[in-house]
C-alpha cells in the first residue's frame, strides 16, 4: 500500500489528512513537546472521552451526554481534563438521529479566546489535533492539554441535517 502511495494522485485528500493526523498524534503521544514533560517522561495520556449527541425531537434540541454522565444542554456540557493529564482522545457520536452526520471537512471549530457567544471558524487552538470522521461516522480529535489551564469552546458542525450545530465545552487543566 505504501509503495503505491508515493505516486501522484494515489491517495485522496481525506486519506492524506488521516495520515497527517495519525502521524501528529503519534509524535505527541511519543513524548515530543514541552510544558508537560516531567523529567524525561511525558505526562500520561488522559482517558478516552466519549461525547454523545442526542437529538430530542419533542423539544427540537440537542442534549449532550459526556461519558456515562446525565444528559445536559450543550452549554452545560463540560469535559474536564485534569492538570497534568497528557493528550486525550475525544470521540463524538450521534445517538438516536440517523439523518444527521458530521461534516467530513470542517466538522469541528475550536477556540480559546473570547467566549461561547463569539464563535470562530476552524481550529483556532494549538490544543486540538484533528478532527477525523471515522468509517463508522464518529468524529475523533485529540486535546493536548498542554501549557496553562484554558477553556476551549468548540462547535460540532453537521451535514445532511437541518439540526443546529452543537457547542459543548472542554476545560483543560493544562500541564503547568
Amino acid at each position: 500500500m505504501l509503495s503505491c502511495a508515493c505516486e501522484p494522485g494515489a491517495l485522496g485528500p481525506a486519506a492524506v489528512k488521516k495520515i497527517v493526523v495519525v502521524c501528529a498524534a503519534t509524535m505527541i503521544l511519543a513524548g515530543c513537546g514541552h510544558g508537560g514533560v516531567r523529567g524525561n517522561n511525558p505526562p500520561p495520556a488522559g482517558p478516552d472521552q466519549q461525547v454523545h449527541l442526542i437529538w430530542k425531537q419533542a423539544t427540537n434540541e440537542w442534549m449532550v451526554k459526556i461519558n456515562n454522565g446525565p444528559e445536559v444542554k450543550p452549554s452545560d456540557a463540560h469535559t474536564p481534563l485534569p492538570k497534568g493529564t497528557g493528550p486525550t482522545k475525544v470521540t463524538v457520536d450521534i445517538a438516536g438521529n440517523t439523518l444527521a452526520s458530521f461534516k467530513n471537512s470542517g466538522g469541528l471549530s475550536a477556540w480559546t479566546t473570547g467566549s461561547k457567544l463569539q464563535p470562530q471558524n476552524g481550529i483556532n487552538s494549538t490544543q486540538i489535533l484533528g478532527p477525523v470522521v471515522t468509517k463508522d461516522g464518529k468524529l475523533v480529535f485529540y486535546d493536548l492539554n498542554q501549557g496553562d489551564a484554558v477553556t476551549i469552546y468548540y462547535s460540532i458542525h453537521l451535514d445532511n441535517s437541518p439540526k443546529p450545530d452543537v457547542d459543548p465545552i472542554m476545560d483543560n487543566g493544562g500541564s503547568n
